[in-house]
């Protein structure tokens, strides 16, 4: 796809041209909205695939879910194709540039002139098909998988993510050697290591920013009394431990041993003035209460799970529901920040710490122990702020004043987690509100908003078909076993 200024097909004439930098949850939402109002959309994220974390989390707050799938549109569907946005975005108004950065923005409301560089593009999407990739077969790089967070290892060649389409096969330029081995694999000529950057111009009407945040690493100042360790990992690697595609995707088993305590640590990195990080990250009890019940279930209550927590804080009808339910299941709260650390004798983790509830001191041996990590400003957001001469202030994740809530300079709106700590709910319903004022400036500028006419109507088979899924995941195996045949048989109507 070329990086030239030429509008999408999905232009329709007098339609405002909106970009949005961010593929996360935030930037979905947003694209999705404004392309519902007929907008011609570009997204760009500097990353190989869409959704940010969320497309690490297969279970989400509060219902265990995936969830994802409720951002596509509920109106003028035929405009957007109806599969897993874990697995891509394709929408007719909206035009995706992965591995994309934003380099300079000049303009005003209404003519903006964004330079953007995408990174050379080694592997031809349009060439690279249904084959069963031979070339990350006989790549010889072997490199920690960011996706699992180290957890696991991957090729130079490979997918951002396991639910990708067929062709996100993607190089990491920094990690390939340039050995050719996938060039001369590869059956259809679709790698080509020479490729350049990109470089080019998009014209907008006005710009969203949706460049989330990133998590605190535990080597950060101030963190120095965490133990370097095997057995003590980040909440997001917790959560592809978990994870159906992770690498422990039937038993809670790490480093070969299996886990019979696991202990979370809260406000890890947040809550902390003293280096400059006292704001609540706002997420951080979603996650341990969520993960705490999914460790028990997947347990079968033989899993012990602590909570060390400052202040247990929470927000939404389902948060009071699902404190109780963690309790319930037998997870122990302890009201303590904890401070002392050290390495079992058998590997695992000894928790010594003063229980400031009921006063008395707690020891207990963890095999697993968890962080909650605080969020903190993502490099994109820094550098980008960088280009741009925007001062960011203090340490902290937000780009805005205090009394700013939806802009960072005239026509350049914010939504997401760049504008300070948000859960994904705060995430969806902060980025519509921004569409909605986007849509304010385009009227203003005098461009046509509203629902755009959809395409034609695409022919389909009329014929009924049934699919009938059984679920056999670690958590939702018992009585798979008992649908047999004819019982799928019976649920079909020919």
């Amino acid at each position: 796809m070329p990086l030239d200024r030429t509008p999408s097909a999905s232009a329709q004439g007098n339609a405002g041209k909106v970009l949005v930098a961010g593929a996360g949850i935030a930037g979905i939402r947003a694209s999705l909205d404004l392309a519902a109002l007929g907008c011609d959309v570009t997204l760009v994220d500097s990353s190989p695939a869409i959704g940010g974390i969320l497309t690490k989390l297969d279970h989400q707050f509060p219902t265990d879910h995936c969830g994802m799938c409720r951002l596509l549109p509920e109106v003028g569907t035929l405009d957007s194709a109806r599969f897993c946005l874990r697995k891509g975005l394709v929408h007719d108004r909206i035009r995706v540039l992965p591995n994309t950065r934003v380099q300079n923005v000049q303009g005003e409301p209404g003519s903006f002139h964004v330079e953007i560089r995408r990174r050379g593009r080694w592997l031809d999407a349009a060439r690279c098909g249904d084959c069963p990739a031979p070339c990350v077969d006989v790549c010889p790089v072997s490199v920690p998988d960011e996706f699992n967070h180290g957890l696991t290892r991957r090729k130079a060649i490979h997918r951002p993510t396991p639910l990708g389409l067929t062709d996100t096969l993607t190089i990491d330029a920094v990690a390939c050697t340039r050995c050719g081995a996938c060039v001369d694999a590869c059956p259809v000529d679709a790698i080509h290591l020479d490729a350049p950057d990109e470089t080019g111009e998009i014209d907008a009407d006005a710009i969203v920013l949706a460049a989330g945040n990133a998590l605190i690493a535990p080597g950060a100042p101030g963190l120095d009394y965490l133990p370097t360790s095997d057995r003590v990992v980040s909440a997001l690697q917790f959560e592809r431990i978990l994870g159906l595609a992770g690498p422990s995707s039937k038993t809670l088993v790490h480093d070969g041993h299996p886990v019979r305590h696991v202990a979370w640590l809260q406000c890890v990195g947040s809550r902390d003035a003293k280096h400059d990080r006292d704001l609540c990250s706002n997420v951080c009890c979603m996650f341990a209460l969520k993960q705490a019940r999914l460790t028990g279930a997947i347990g079968a209550g033989e899993i012990e799970t602590t909570v060390f927590y400052m202040d247990l804080r929470g927000s939404g009808k389902a948060w009071e529901d699902n404190l109780g339910a963690t309790r319930r299941a037998g997870t122990r709260f302890v009201r303590s920040r904890v401070r002392d650390l050290s390495p079992a004798a058998d590997g695992g983790v000894r928790i010594r710490t003063l229980d400031e509830a009921t006063g008395t001191i707690v020891d207990l041996h963890a095999d697993l122990v968890v962080l909650s990590t605080g969020q903190k400003r993502s490099s994109d957001v820094v550098d980008l702020a960088g280009r741009l001469g925007w001062n960011l202030g203090s340490d902290g994740p937000s780009l805005l004043a205090p009394d700013c809530h939806t802009k960072a300079a005239p026509g350049v709106f914010l939504c997401g987690s760049v504008t300070g700590p948000a859960d994904i709910a705060s995430s969806v319903v902060g980025a519509t509100a921004t569409a909605g004022e986007v849509c304010r400036l385009l009227v203003g500028l005098g461009r046509s908003v509203g629902p755009a006419p959809s395409p034609p109507r695409r022919e389909v088979d009329e014929k009924a078909k049934t699919l009938v899924v059984s679920c056999r995941c670690h958590l939702h195996a018992e009585g798979c076993d008992t649908v047999s045949p004819e019982m799928v048989a019976g649920l079909c109507v020919e």
